[in-house]
């Protein structure tokens, strides 16, 4: 009996393989063909079977096979129940370490046959020649051929056998087996949201590995000169963004010829690493944002980098006019991208990837009564809202970054909504504003929230509080409860106001306090001893000249001056 899970699971393994192996990031069926005459195993596993860089033509002519389209399911063996073999090319992830060494990017090619009612394919590693369009088996350790079917009698245990040669694979048996197992007997093999379904999966591979390419070493130079942060993180996930609205563009582009090379802006561009790609790209474009970073000044005069905050309210928005409003983790900016796309002109669209969840008046998005819903999956449904509502028509697609937050939303159209009046759009988000308390959109100048601002007067005032009670009373330590419970209301709403309240407090003075079991006490021994006799010391030992027995340390093992 053909078994749908096993068939669905295989399918997703075919159409997936990079959810289980991480050296490819997709694959094409280029070719698929019906048997005209049924295989058999015993003719697959014989090497004689397969000739030496025989041609295409000649394959299909020698194992009776006859055309099918490329474009087949898992439902097409269900309902056909006809055997299948399947020409597969897997694009290969191109690695920071190929890249340094000029390594060719050399895709993979395969060949799956199918066998239904034995529920069991066999897969067939092979060299293909593009240029004469000739194929040979490919035997060396590294190439596995092998079938995969399931047990007699099972509904999800897999059996694994080698075809050509005897051989175990750590790989196979003890990764890709089981993870296939794990989709057939549960609910991934059906619900599963694959990436990049909205664009074609070869032309993307193809667009991010030339991109990886041609920036990744360049950028890493400059970030390393500049930024703090990871690079590999923030250059490979704009590469991937990039290859994905550029693949986007050119698809646009081919469908209506009369389109002209899109133009974009970049609303919350932040290090401008995006704008940077999409430019040298070719594309028009800009990048806004309310506070200029320093890595700016390494892309050049031709990129167009903003530092401006915007008024959303403005008719004209004060900003050129685009195609493409694209909002890469533009927090507070998230849905306003939407509506201001809605009135920048009707030829204008939107990409958003959210990450934080924001409303229109620049506070945390309220999680709707959805109760099986995260506050992420909310949100977007609440993006989707409000595109339909503003005139767009619209798609969610899952990028591959490295990012939790992987969901991307397209507004790739105008539906009937499109010719709303600007007074209503503005009236519509005025009346979200309205029911919270007031609009509070991101200023441009970082307000510092961590206790180091806070007086040096209240400071002492803390420090002596909490630092009496634990001498005189409760030399066992304080909860941060009863620690804030000791202040007066004017200490509280000084720390009120900092991110982490008193907690970040004593842990900006680990030269007198320690939080340890949930509970403030004076900073230990072992954590005062100097560990480092050459390090200049530059503050004053809270001990040495404030606590009734001093320091239990001496001026030469203290951290701290004497």
């Amino acid at each position: 009996m053909i078994s749908n899970s096993f068939w669905q699971t295989s399918f997703l393994y075919f159409n997936r393989p990079n959810l289980i192996n991480r050296r490819y990031v997709g694959s094409k069926i280029e070719f698929a063909w019906i048997t005209t005459q049924e295989l058999s195993l015993s003719l697959i596993s014989n090497r004689s079977s397969w000739k030496e860089w025989q041609a295409i033509q000649e394959f299909t002519t020698r194992w009776y096979l006859k055309k099918h389209d490329s474009s087949i399911q898992f439902s097409d063996i269900i309902s056909s129940k006809q055997q299948f073999v399947l020409f597969r090319k897997l694009f290969r992830k191109q690695s920071l370490k190929s890249l340094q060494n000029n390594s060719e990017n050399v895709d993979d090619y395969d060949i799956i046959i199918l066998f239904p009612h034995k529920n069991l394919f066999a897969l067939i590693t092979i060299d293909y020649n593009k240029t004469n369009e000739t194929i040979q088996l490919l035997t060396n350790d590294s190439c596995l051929s092998y079938t995969i079917g399931l047990l007699d009698g099972t509904d999800s245990k897999l059996q694994v056998n080698y075809l050509f040669k005897h051989q175990t694979n750590y790989w196979l048996e003890n990764i890709c087996k089981p993870k296939l197992e794990q989709w057939i007997q549960g609910s991934q093999s059906t619900t599963f949201q694959g990436s990049i379904t909205k664009i074609s999966v070869e032309s993307y591979c193809s667009n991010y590995n030339r991109m990886k390419a041609k920036y990744s070493l360049p950028l890493l130079d400059i970030w390393e000169k500049v930024e703090k942060t990871d690079p590999i993180k923030f250059i490979f996930e704009d590469i991937a963004i990039a290859s994905y609205l550029v693949t986007l563009w050119d698809e646009e582009s081919s469908k209506n010829p009369s389109i002209q090379k899109q133009t974009f802006a970049d609303i919350g561009c932040g290090n401008g690493l995006l704008v940077y790609i999409l430019a040298n790209e070719g594309f028009e474009g800009y990048g806004i944002d309310i506070r200029r970073r320093n890595i700016w000044n390494h892309y050049g005069p031709n990129i167009k980098l903003i530092e401006k905050q915007l008024d959303p309210f403005s008719e004209n928005l004060d900003l050129p006019k685009v195609d493409w409003l694209i909002g890469n983790h533009s927090d507070e900016l998230t849905p306003w991208i939407i509506y201001i796309a809605s009135n920048m002109s009707p030829q204008t669209r939107a990409f958003l990837l959210p990450c934080c969840c924001y409303d229109f008046d620049g506070n945390k998005f309220q999680r709707t009564t959805d109760q099986d819903k995260s506050q992420y999956q909310c949100y977007l449904n609440y993006l989707e809202k409000l595109s339909g509502e503003f005139g767009f028509n619209f798609f969610r697609d899952k990028l591959r970054i490295p990012s939790t937050k992987r969901i991307c939303l397209v507004c790739y159209d105008r539906n009937d909504q499109t010719f709303i009046d600007f007074e209503t759009k503005k009236a519509f988000v005025q009346k979200q504003i309205q029911s919270r308390a007031h609009l509070r959109l991101r200023q441009k100048e970082i307000v510092v929230q961590n206790c180091t601002k806070i007086s040096q007067e209240f400071k002492n005032q803390i420090i002596k509080i909490l630092t009496d009670q634990l001498i005189y009373f409760q030399p066992e330590g304080l909860t941060l409860g009863e620690g804030i419970r000791l202040l007066d209301l004017q200490l509280r709403e000084q720390l009120k106001n900092q991110c982490g309240g008193l907690q970040t407090f004593i842990r900006n003075h680990r030269n007198i306090f320690t939080i340890q079991d949930c509970r403030i006490q004076f900073q230990t021994e072992s954590q005062l001893r100097r560990k480092n006799q050459d390090r200049i010391r530059t503050k004053d030992c809270w001990f040495h000249f404030n606590h009734p027995n001093g320091c239990k340390l001496s001026d030469d093992d203290c951290s701290y001056k004497h």
